[in-house]
């Protein structure tokens, strides 16, 4: 498959694409200091088996500290 990089604020990351699905781990002291509503950017790059780059896709992703979490009672 093809190999993407990941970037999340500057860090870089890489994964191998299979069936057009891959993960990128990105450590969590990368993240850790951000604070709640910091907008982390995003950018992942990726090549063709002939070496072609492709358009590279890029987003934006807000940090939520504080998110809730309910469960009901079964």
């Amino acid at each position: 498959g093809q190999i993407v990089t990941v970037s999340v604020d500057g860090h870089n990351a890489t994964a191998t694409v299979q069936n057009g699905i891959f993960t990128a781990t990105i450590p969590h002291s990368v993240i850790a200091g951000f604070q709640d509503g910091h907008t982390l950017p995003i950018l992942a790059n990726v090549t063709d088996k002939a070496g072609n780059a492709a358009t590279p896709a890029s987003a934006a992703v807000s940090v939520d500290t504080t998110a809730n979490l309910s469960i009901d009672a079964i």
